[in-house]
């Protein structure tokens, strides 16, 4: 995680990870593994 980043936090109705990392980052994106926790774990590895 960068010290200087900040948080977002993003509701999407039945979405998915891959919807709002590709909303984020502009590109597509596979949010599974490109959303990661303060631990630096990716969605893949805690939810899947």
């Amino acid at each position: 995680m960068i010290p200087s980043a900040k948080t977002i936090q993003i509701y999407l109705p039945k979405g998915n990870p891959r919807g709002a990392s590709s909303l984020v980052s502009g590109r597509s994106t596979n949010g599974w593994i490109e959303w990661k926790n303060e631990a630096g774990k990716t969605l893949d590895s805690v939810y899947r």
